[in-house]
């Protein structure tokens, strides 16, 4: 008989709070239009759907409506202007009434201004075909034009426009899964625009760059394939910083793979394909301490590595890269870039020219780098030639070339552990892997995802199970990776993320006691005694 009154009275006062919320909610907005959350309306151009053109569907929304587009070709007479927050913009490739369209939905600008153009936050459009912007430079005219932020651009074919996505201001979008070609000048544009992700997006035969970054911070762009662009396939131009280019394609662009122009600091190029453009795979002008590490850097028509040819380029770390069959150098160092720490690099078929003052090598015994042109005589079996390799160009030596290529470690196993946690808590991950060596191994772990280590393990022998904690002090969503490293400083790639949840838990038993409590404290105090009689 008590537990069941202790689980009535529970009930009652969960009711009772969730209610009081409602009410709360109810009165808060009681002189406007409750947001109607679950509302869709639809747009077809034949007359079929709720609207006939997505700009009145828009006008006509409340925050946190779905507008569901259905095929056919939209024509517009002017920018479509979002400017209501939260809300869903979905192509539909479904013939809505009895007309014969078909097809995803086809947004039509008239060459004038952008097609869309988004001034609130939190939207998301997916599935649309958008074309014909204008074309004018300064007003950076595009298919679709973001100022705002926490945006989601999905799934959408962006062709036949000036620019295909500008972000001017804007945070915290993500752009994904797009097809972005034949637009006259960049795929993406961003400027002054902080902590977008760009991912899983073919951008592909475009006028100017791939896509181009201008005093933009800790953007993270990922498993993008950028070929055929008439520029670059990446251009960071000016105060980038912090920037993260992770596992992309970038192919027979016309220029560079890669260019970095003008007080770029602190940038990670980690784990990319980068061939076949037409001039080098990576061009860094007065631009320093950036880490390009783990990289295929592979038959560019000119260098592997192009770096302070022009200006200034100092304090770079390359590192872990396989740099093979570039026509001229694998890694190419004009007079002006010093202080650049190059190691643990294949060079295939590629020698290097250094004009600068640099360093080739981690000192022993983490060794240098492995080359295809030097060989020698090992006679301690330490795995490193005993003559050092002159660089040409100048004075500089790889003290401790490797007389085999570097194998580095197998990439560890996704991170196993709790994915939701409470801040403050620490919680236990496990990761392994084997090193083709036998050799010991040391774990460095990245706890919020930005492939930068937080934490390195002690060594543990090939194979052995690997165990961290860690705990987080801020809710949120982390994505944890794990990468290896043997006894030579020889690093794995990084595992695949787990992501873990700190979730900020809404209208939950707790907080309802808690709402309670602090409104009905008389009352409250009377149940407690009920319960513990």
């Amino acid at each position: 008989m008590k537990k069941q009154l202790e689980v009535f009275v529970i009930f009652i006062i969960i009711c009772l709070a969730n209610c009081m919320s409602i009410s709360a909610l109810t009165i808060t907005n009681e002189n406007e239009k409750i947001p109607a959350y679950l509302d869709t309306i639809t747009v077809d151009d034949e007359g079929d759907g709720d609207f006939l053109n997505l700009q009145s569907a828009i006008e006509e929304s409340d925050p946190g409506t779905t507008i569901n587009v259905y095929s056919g070709n939209y024509e517009e007479t002017s920018t479509i202007q979002i400017n209501i927050a939260d809300l869903t913009i979905v192509g539909i490739n479904y013939e809505l009434g009895a007309g014969g369209d078909s097809g995803p939905p086809i947004i039509i600008g008239n060459s004038n201004g952008d097609v869309i153009n988004i001034s609130s936050d939190n939207i998301s459009i997916s599935g649309l075909g958008i074309t014909n912007s204008g074309f004018d430079f300064i007003n950076l005219d595009a298919a679709i034009h973001i100022h705002s932020n926490n945006n989601h651009i999905d799934g959408n074919y962006l062709a036949g426009s000036y620019y295909a996505i500008s972000i001017h201001d804007g945070n915290d979008n993500e752009i994904s899964n797009n097809i972005i070609e034949l637009n006259q000048m960049d795929g993406i544009f961003m400027y002054n625009s902080d902590n977008n992700s760009i991912s899983l997006n073919t951008i592909i035969n475009n006028g100017f760059q791939g896509i181009y970054l201008y005093d933009c911070e800790d953007n993270f762009l990922y498993k993008n394939i950028l070929k055929l662009n008439d520029k670059n396939g990446i251009h960071f131009f000016d105060l980038c910083t912090g920037n993260i280019v992770y596992q992309n394609t970038i192919e027979s662009n016309s220029v560079n793979g890669i260019k970095l122009t003008t007080n770029n600091i602190g940038n990670v190029i980690i784990d990319n394909v980068i061939k076949s453009n037409g001039w080098s795979g990576i061009q860094i002008q007065f631009s320093n301490s950036n880490l390009i590490t783990k990289n295929e850097i592979d038959s560019n028509m000119y260098d592997g590595i192009l770096a302070g040819e022009l200006a200034d380029s100092d304090g770079n770390m390359i590192t872990g890269n396989n740099i093979s069959y570039n026509s001229e150098q694998g890694i190419r160092f004009g007079i002006s870039s010093n202080d650049n720490i190059v190691y643990h690099n294949n060079f295939i078929h590629n020698s290097a020219l250094d004009y600068g003052s640099n360093t080739w090598d981690n000192d022993y015994p983490a060794g240098g780098n492995y080359w295809t042109f030097h060989s020698g005589d090992d006679d301690d079996n330490d795995g490193i030639i005993d003559t050092p390799y002159d660089i040409p160009g100048g004075e500089n030596q790889d003290r401790y070339p490797f007389v085999q290529s570097l194998i580095p470690p197998e990439k560890p196993r996704r991170p196993s552990g709790l994915i939701v946690g409470e801040t403050g808590k620490e919680y236990s991950y496990t990761s392994s892997t084997t090193d083709i060596n036998g050799d010991q191994i040391q774990y460095g772990w990245d706890w919020d995802g930005d492939l930068r280590v937080d934490f390195w393990s002690d060594f543990y022998e090939s194979g052995e199970t690997c165990t961290a904690t860690h705990s987080w002090n801020e809710k949120g969503t982390y994505l944890i990776y794990v990468i290896a490293m043997d006894i030579r400083g020889i690093e794995s790639d990084w595992s695949e993320p787990l992501p873990i949840s700190i979730p900020r838990i809404k209208n939950s038993p707790l907080s309802s006691f808690e709402k309670f409590s602090e409104l009905f404290p008389n009352l409250f105090q009377l149940i407690q005694r009920v319960i513990y009689l």
